[in-house]
């Protein structure tokens, strides 16, 4: 398990884009929680994580090339978290298995 602490945003950092009727507050409920948590030994948690983000942008009708730039995007963290580690090559994988139903050839 990562036992790196998750970096909470800055109130400034949470502020709501150019537009918005209101900054979030210090005491809001909504605020974003990053969680860590154990998976059992063999799991490979960026695959299942990964794949979760892909089958849930393509159930929602997103073509492929939109949910690579999900990915791409630093401003969606979880996606973009895995795509830096894991690079290019592992989200095409990923991509492919959910939108054209190849097999990885490795165990996840």
């Amino acid at each position: 398990m990562d036992s790196t602490p998750v970096r909470l945003l800055t109130a400034a950092e949470r502020a709501m884009p150019d537009g918005a009727a209101k900054a979030v507050e210090d005491d809001d409920p909504y605020e974003l929680v990053g969680m860590r948590f154990p998976v059992a030994p063999g799991v490979d948690a960026d695959h299942e994580l990964g794949r979760a983000f892909v089958e849930e942008y393509a159930l929602l009708g997103w073509r492929e090339a939109k949910v690579r730039m999900l990915f791409e995007t630093p401003q969606f963290a979880g996606a973009h978290d895995i795509y830096r580690r894991r690079g290019s090559a592992f989200i095409d994988q990923i991509l492919g298995e959910v939108f054209r139903g190849t097999q990885s050839t490795e165990e996840h």
